[in-house]
């Protein structure tokens, strides 16, 4: 296929982290090389609860040109875009999209970290061709962690060739690289409130960003209250508010990135992390995550971040050139 292309989007919009950044990537990109795109965004029953806000970028995307909302009309698409399985694991609406081809970008692994199945493929692709009319659905994963555990699933599921990974625009992250010499540095991480994406205790917690004399922490995406409910001292941070400043403003503002997780998740692909990566900010990150960024980063477990800390500020040349790539 050549020239302009048709292709109609079909999501929740009430994704606030790394899915809710990815959709609206592939979106502005795709517009801005001439393809119309069509937006189906739709509650679904299940992932979310009936109270979570719906992202105001998502939202905003039918002000872009070439976007418009889905006419619902008999519109024959180059292509659909199904954006993350967990949403279609159980579904009320019934919308038959015609499409030439239609992909499941699965932005999520169906394995937790402790072998849990996080949603049944087999219902989530049985969903879509019944709720949505389509004949086959191929299934590409973002990573290539995905795509092993997608694996284990063929040839019940159709699976694409080729990954999808997340799109950025490099324009975007202008950057002053930090000064890792200075007698106070800032160590944060950005990132939307959940569970799965912080430590599993109290101490590791506040071990993987540990404040002291030399090191302030910021963190923005999550509120006090969310911490009193994990239990978990944190006056000694700056919290900032979800989308309380650009994420670029916040990685400037920091000089090195830490991130640790529940021993429970997977992360897919790790857009936050990547955000700052291209903002040239030094990464200790969570071990689970060097088969995806390899020596770009550091790594260590949460309890370990101060030990690596010590070593950036013995040797800061060396972080500083890990950051670059």
């Amino acid at each position: 296929m050549s020239g302009s292309l048709k292709i109609a989007v079909v999501t929740d919009p009430r994704f606030l982290g790394g899915t809710g950044a990815a959709v609206a990537s592939d979106v502005s990109a795709l517009a801005a090389l001439g393809h119309r795109i069509e937006l189906l965004l739709f509650q679904s029953d299940g992932h979310f609860q009936h109270d979570d806000p719906e992202n105001e970028t998502l939202l905003a995307l039918t002000e872009l040109t070439n976007v418009s909302k889905l006419s619902g009309d008999n519109t024959l698409y180059d292509a659909v875009f199904f954006h993350n399985p967990q949403v279609f694991q159980k579904l009320a609406i019934h919308q038959p999209v015609r499409a030439r081809r239609a992909f499941l970008i699965v932005h999520h692994p169906p394995f937790l970290g402790n072998g849990a199945l996080c949603y049944d493929p087999f219902k989530v692709d049985a969903n879509i061709r019944k709720h949505f009319d389509q004949k086959r659905v191929e299934w590409v994963p973002i990573s290539g962690l995905i795509r092993a555990q997608i694996n284990s699933f063929l040839p019940f599921l159709l699976s694409h060739p080729e990954d999808w990974p997340n799109t950025f625009n490099p324009e975007e992250f202008e950057f002053s690289e930090p000064d890792l010499t200075k007698p106070v540095l800032r160590i944060g991480r950005h990132g939307r409130a959940h569970r799965d994406k912080w430590p599993d205790t109290p101490d590791e917690i506040r071990a993987s960003l540990p404040a002291s004399s030399e090191f302030d922490v910021r963190v923005l995406g999550a509120s006090r209250d969310f911490f009193k409910e994990l239990k978990t001292d944190v006056e000694a941070w700056e919290l900032l508010p979800f989308n309380s400043i650009s994420v670029q403003a916040f990685l400037n503002s920091i000089d090195v990135f830490c991130y640790h997780h529940a021993s429970v998740w997977r992360e897919a692909f790790g857009r936050t992390i990547v955000e700052a990566m291209l903002m040239g900010r030094p990464c200790i990150l969570d071990p689970s995550l060097e088969p995806t960024f390899g020596e770009l980063a550091t790594y260590c477990q949460a309890k370990d971040v101060s030990e690596k800390l010590s070593d950036l500020r013995a040797d800061p040349q060396t972080y500083l050139d890990r950051a670059r790539f």
